[in-house]
């Protein structure tokens, strides 16, 4: 049967430790209490608000220091020792203390008043200065001959620890160590727990979407709580090398599309992180004025102050890179690096299977769109190997197109109705470079007003009324070979801006789309009308009717 023991045995016991430690039996009694009263806690803020509290009265402390190095929550903590409250928490451990050289020489260090380490130790002195504390002693915590922080006592008076037994102060760091040990242990245990948890919440949310608006959403709701962070989200490297970013973070608890921007790629963080494959993390945006001036002022406009980026790699491509901003500074100082490294595997192989499938989707729907073109064709009667005719103009026009096609020149193609116009766009197409890729013919004038930008452009699922598909326009189908446009000058005024920048930068949006898409297209432009009248009298786009007329063929 257990039993406790009586009071002679305890005495008894404390006899024999006093013979073997060489300390009187009032020190040994408060070392007994000190180690009973932290002996059963995991948590480490349970464990020194215990010790602070068990020193009241046994040691002449007004507040306790711990100071773990090293650590992902706060590295050091001060605590009220009347009332065991925490007054003091930073994850930043200065150089210039007292308690950084105690760890760094597994030394201690008695402090008889302020004055003494003013000089030599700032940090230390501000804050005995600053919490009116004339005294202090610093010792390191020692576990297996390894340091892994330091343990502090302050005192109001001054010298207070001069005289004060010495032996019993490196015992009571010696139990706190072994218990602060355990703490940790078991704080590693639960964050490894968490990781695993969070780890596969991640695999699986990402690994079942391949619509990007579906992956990026899950991302939303899966990330947000991996790191502290009020801004994140993907970028990605789009054609004119530029950045195409997907801000993840949800403006409420529900899961909505994302919201993208395009930034040019020199002068932004993610950019180096892309082409370096390498974390960029940031405690400050000021260290990133002078490198990345684009990053710098996106995180200014948002008041963020940290950054972390991370590449996004599968195999030998980068495909995109993960990022966290926060509004406090130094908010990614420790981080979990392998787990993260972990995350943001499992994000690039969702990201990789997403884009493939979408480029899949995109040349089997271009290929089934190619193929209902060609069809209709081949229905149409064109007898195009035969241009008729002697006569000098015509002739004058032939010798035209042998000039212009092998060239990437835009074609307008001047005369009226019935006289071959659209014959004499094939001779162009036939004798390019591009003759192996489609050449796609819009009759402008033979679509009605609402519809033109659907059928050059196309259009994305429920952007109007009857869109129940999504839809591949004439633009992308031709995309690597040549687009005839005849009867350009019936095109409404809206669609010629929008011509007028697929000319211009080579690239288009879809009606209801905000995803910008390049294109490789040559343009042949024909029509009957004076296009300088219809410029002249407002019903042309003066600008758009240059970027046609590079190359008139009458």
């Amino acid at each position: 049967m257990l039993r406790e023991p009586h009071v002679e045995e305890k005495s008894t016991a404390i006899d024999h430790a006093h013979r073997d430690l060489g300390m009187t039996h009032d020190e040994l009694a408060a070392l007994l209490q000190i180690s009973r009263a932290i002996s059963l806690h995991r948590d480490r803020e349970a464990l020194c608000a215990a010790v602070a509290g068990a020193i009241e009265g046994l040691l002449p402390a007004d507040q306790l220091m711990v100071l773990v190095s090293g650590s992902q929550d706060a590295a050091v903590s001060i605590y009220d020792v009347h009332g065991a409250e925490k007054v003091y928490a930073s994850q930043e451990i200065p150089d210039d203390s007292v308690a950084a050289w105690v760890v760094s020489n597994r030394r201690p260090m008695v402090i008889s008043s302020p004055a003494q380490i003013r000089e030599r130790f700032p940090a230390t002195h501000r804050h005995l200065v600053g919490a009116g504390m004339q005294s202090a002693v610093v010792l390191p915590l020692l576990v297996r001959d390894h340091c892994f922080g330091a343990l502090g006592f302050l005192a109001r008076a001054e010298g207070a620890w001069d005289n004060h037994p010495r032996r019993l102060l490196d015992e009571i760091a010696a139990s706190v160590a072994a218990a602060l040990d355990h703490c940790l242990g078991y704080e590693q245990l639960q964050r490894l727990g968490r990781e695993l948890t969070a780890l596969l919440d991640v695999n699986v949310s990402v690994g079942r979407h391949l619509e990007r608006d579906e992956l990026f959403g899950a991302l939303a709701v899966c990330l947000r709580d991996l790191l502290p962070t009020e801004r994140f989200g993907i970028e990605l490297p789009i054609e004119g090398d530029r950045l195409q970013g997907h801000l993840l973070t949800p403006r409420s608890g529900m899961t909505e599309p994302t919201r993208p921007t395009v930034l040019p790629a020199p002068g932004t963080a993610c950019n180096w992180v892309l082409q370096n494959r390498q974390w960029m993390v940031a405690s400050c945006r000021d260290e990133l004025r002078e490198r990345f001036p684009i990053t710098f002022e996106v995180m200014q406009q948002e008041n963020m102050q940290s950054l972390c980026a991370l590449p996004l790699v599968t195999g030998e491509r980068c495909r995109g890179v993960l990022f966290f901003m926060a509004a406090a500074a130094g908010a990614y100082g420790h981080l979990p690096r392998s787990f993260l490294e972990q995350v943001a595997g499992a994000v690039a192989v969702a990201l990789d299977d997403c884009l493939a499938h979408e480029e899949v989707r995109r040349l089997r729907d271009r290929l089934a769109a190619e193929n209902v073109y060609l069809q209709e064709e081949i229905l149409r009667d064109h007898n195009f190997a035969d241009i008729v005719g002697q006569s000098p103009a015509l002739r004058r026009t032939l010798s035209q197109v042998e000039s212009v096609a092998p060239t990437s020149s835009t074609v307008l193609i001047l005369g009226e109705t019935g006289t071959g116009k659209e014959l004499i766009a094939r001779a162009i197409h036939d004798r390019s470079p591009r003759r192996e890729r489609p050449l796609v013919k819009v009759n402008c004038s033979a679509i009605a007003a609402g519809l033109v930008e659907s059928e050059l452009f196309g259009h994305v699922k429920g952007s109007f009324t009857g869109a129940v598909t999504s839809r591949i326009g004439r633009f992308e189908l031709a995309d690597g070979g040549t687009i005839f446009l005849d009867e350009i000058g019936e095109l409404p005024p809206e669609t010629q801006m929008k011509l007028l920048r697929v000319l211009q930068e080579r690239e288009f949006e879809p009606v209801g789309s905000n995803q910008t898409r390049p294109v490789d297209v040559r343009v042949i432009a024909a029509t009957n009308r004076n296009l300088e009248t219809a410029v002249a009298e407002g019903m042309f786009r003066q600008d758009l009717y240059y970027r046609l007329n590079v190359f008139p063929v009458r």
